[in-house]
């Protein structure tokens, strides 16, 4: 695995923490970390955020690029809202990390992530052309009507589009679309938290990509996104076509990338 920080003390403490189950290599700084990277294979890489040169986001989007089978964690002693949304849309963090960290909890997370990390085949590029050739269903889970006709504009024929407008009708379709790929929703819909819905078909369908599309701002609720539901993107409300585009295009291509391997496990 692989510790960045710009500061030594930091580093060190995560040797000194981490060594005794795991081969750790440490580096001072996005660009020495860039360095290791393009010499060496890791299964965890945990970062800092606020660095000089090259923020933490920037070097695990670095990381996901080069080597997509790492696990990407990133450190931060303060909430950023933008730095919370980066790690979610450009490194696809696996965890978002408070410093100062809890000593135990952080080693749970790295044995998991090296765990999920040893599991996996490095996932195949987005597949070429459309990325609706392969089908799957898009499920809208949202009480504000505008986002389902904005969903439909997008994908067009090429995928089954479900609208469910409570969090209880939501779950019922997510078992009965076996072909589900992809779930784009709201923090809240009529007042219930969406996180329950979207942690437990992480857990039963590691292959459903989540997109939440909200209004909602604060940095330590999208936080819980990323540790407790595992989303795939997450965009603020009201959005155009094109980012949500992008973000339903790559979550579809994302889908089809896990979904082979998830059933062959």
């Amino acid at each position: 695995m692989l510790c960045v920080d710009d500061e030594v003390v930091v580093v060190r403490s995560l040797r000194w923490l981490l060594e005794e189950e795991f081969q750790v290599e440490t580096a001072c700084g996005g660009r020495e970390g860039i360095e290791y990277i393009g010499r060496q294979q890791f299964n965890v890489v945990i970062s800092d955020q606020r660095m000089p040169g090259m923020s933490g986001t920037q070097f695990l989007a670095r990381v996901k690029d080069q080597q997509p089978q790492a696990m990407r964690l990133l450190l931060a002693a303060y909430s950023d809202y933008q730095a919370v949304l980066d790690s979610i849309n450009h490194s696809e963090a696996y965890r978002f990390i408070n410093k100062p960290w809890n000593n135990a909890e952080l080693l749970h997370l790295v044995s998991e992530a090296a765990s999920i990390s040893l599991s996996m085949t490095a996932p195949d590029r987005i597949p070429r052309g459309h990325p609706g050739r392969r089908g799957g269903a898009v499920l809208v889970l949202d009480d504000d009507a505008s986002v389902l006709p904005l969903v439909k504009g997008i994908v067009g024929s090429a995928h089954q589009v479900l609208w469910a407008r409570s969090v209880d009708e939501a779950s019922a379709m997510s078992v009965e679309a076996r072909s589900l790929a992809v779930m784009v929703c709201e923090c809240s819909v009529k007042g219930v938290s969406t996180l329950g819905l979207i942690s437990a078909l992480k857990a039963q369908r590691p292959a459903v990509m989540t997109i939440v599309h909200t209004r909602e701002r604060d940095a330590r609720a999208v936080r819980r996104l990323i540790n407790e539901g595992h989303v795939f993107r997450f965009l603020n409300k009201p959005a155009s076509g094109v980012p949500l585009s992008a973000m339903l295009y790559r979550a579809i291509a994302r889908h089809w990338e896990l979904a082979p391997q998830l059933e062959a496990a």
